[in-house]
């Protein structure tokens, strides 16, 4: 599709991730997305993914692209203004929409937080299924600020044990302060849950 071509170079580890995810994980990546950039003030809760996915598709097809403006913000407010045919709305997709609505704010979240930040969110927290909020991704974010790239190669099981332990530890105080009611079996269950989604393994 022309719009995915289009993102040429702004095309980063967490936008790619975001693509390669079941349609029902982008949705959650929405969610989670649009709740961040809503705490960080940045848009207004009224934004709906079908309805900015049809925007940014038509607007790319009229020749707005990311790669015409000098930061995502200012692409994000074109796109916001723009007037979509409802004839042309019709050729699209609704998957295609909801895919092209959450590589628009995740675009906006990286240029706010870091190509880093955001592939953790795209990666790591749609896994979490049922308990993914933006209260745990706000809580991940805080308490691994320095680091977060090291959390997304835990759950990936990409670290040594000297730092998959020291993680591992941070993470469960995490899930504590999150879930104070859990023990600590529990909490590593749920995590041992996430890790296997992640790294696709049947358990």
């Amino acid at each position: 599709m022309g719009f995915w071509s289009s993102l040429g170079s702004f095309f980063s580890t967490a936008l790619s991730a975001i693509v390669a995810l079941p349609i029902a994980e982008v949705l959650l990546v929405f969610q989670i997305v649009k709740s961040l950039l809503e705490k960080l003030g940045v848009i207004d809760k009224e934004v709906k993914e079908d309805e900015l996915g049809d925007k940014t598709l038509q607007a790319e097809e009229a020749g707005i692209k990311r790669e015409n403006f000098n930061t995502y913000d200012e692409y994000y407010k074109e796109i916001q203004n723009f007037k979509v045919d409802p004839d042309k709305s019709l050729k699209y997709s609704d998957s295609e929409k909801i895919v092209a609505a959450t590589l628009t704010l995740a675009g906006l979240l990286e240029e706010k937080l870091g190509d880093v930040k955001t592939a953790f969110v795209a990666e790591v927290m749609p896994k979490f299924g049922a308990n993914l909020s933006v209260e745990r991704a706000s809580s991940y974010l805080d308490s691994f600020k320095d680091d977060i790239a090291s959390v997304t190669k835990y759950f990936k099981g990409e670290l040594s044990d000297d730092l998959r332990f020291s993680v591992e530890k941070q993470v469960v105080d995490t899930e504590k302060k999150l879930t104070p009611e859990k023990s600590g079996s529990d909490i590593l269950r749920e995590i041992d849950n996430v890790k296997a989604a992640i790294q696709g393994i049947v358990k």
